[in-house]
């Protein structure tokens, strides 16, 4: 048995795009709380709003975290968003189970004044209503980027480690592939690889990423000019973008459904690994 990390003592939280912290030692009031299952605007306003990339992914089911006493109405207080994976081999080759069995924890997110360990309460009870609306997923994948970054001599991100999923009881999977990140010098954002392929192939929504690069700086695409070759040269350009070669964020991975239905599920490299406990050094230019 892999023996769980001592977790920090600060929980993060989330308050339009900027951190918060919570003591990790508090406890959360069951009576004053509910999860439930929420429709996608409402997830998607919330989790735009709060969360620091102040984007949305592909959904598949949204569970809020809602809180309520006597003397105060009922309001959201979190979302958790379960996602299209983003790399759906990733499924199968972890866990030795076909891509259309696993789902993606796309976004956590809880608002600030969510006691420490209301990620464990939460994370519980969204699986629980995961596998009564999605009886066919057997497996959730979860990532953590541990990579702080560093732009014009501001922690542009913060490198996390994933100690949300170590409470939980996920099995940590070591490290996913490296890759090159593109990251705007403006704000520290990365743009995906999948965004910039839908303007090099003129697909669904490169109007959208034309406008993400004009927002960070990048002058608009020419009337003749084709998208590949815009984005080749204005990639290059170091006074708006910057490359980093990231070593691969930690990959968490956890079973969904009913203790007698968790025999499915194996590890394709079953090997024990510790729970990482610091963040990797900082990427700076």
């Amino acid at each position: 048995m892999v023996s769980q990390p001592s977790l920090p003592l600060l929980s993060m939280r989330w308050h339009h795009g900027h951190t918060r912290y919570r003591p990790s030692r508090e406890t959360i009031n069951p009576a004053h709380y509910t999860v439930e299952l929420i429709d996608e605007s409402t997830a998607k306003a919330y989790t735009c709003r709060e969360h620091y990339s102040h984007r949305y992914p592909p959904a598949r089911l949204r569970v809020g975290l809602f809180h309520k006493t006597a003397s105060t109405p009922e309001r959201l207080v979190g979302a958790c968003v379960f996602s299209v994976p983003i790399q759906p081999a990733a499924i199968p080759a972890y866990s030795q189970q076909p891509s259309r069995s696993g789902i993606e924890l796309g976004r956590l997110v809880l608002s600030e004044d969510v006691p420490g360990n209301g990620e464990s309460f939460f994370i519980a009870r969204a699986l629980r209503l995961l596998h009564q609306a999605l009886p066919e997923i057997r497996v959730l994948i979860g990532y953590s980027d541990p990579v702080p970054r560093i732009i014009n001599g501001e922690t542009v991100k913060r490198g996390h480690v994933g100690c949300c999923y170590a409470a939980a009881g996920f099995t940590f999977c070591g490290r996913a592939h490296p890759r090159t990140l593109v990251i705007a010098r403006r704000n520290g954002q990365v743009l995906s690889e999948r965004s910039l392929s839908k303007l090099r192939h003129g697909e669904r929504g490169r109007d959208y990423v034309l406008r993400q690069l004009r927002d960070l700086g990048a002058p608009p695409l020419g009337l003749h000019e084709r998208p590949d070759a815009y984005l080749a040269w204005v990639l290059e350009d170091t006074s708006l973008f910057l490359r980093f070669r990231h070593p691969g964020n930690y990959v968490y991975l956890a079973p969904v459904g009913p203790r007698a239905d968790r025999r499915c599920f194996r590890l394709a490299h079953p090997q024990v690994r510790p729970y990482p406990k610091q963040p990797d050094p900082p990427l700076h230019p």
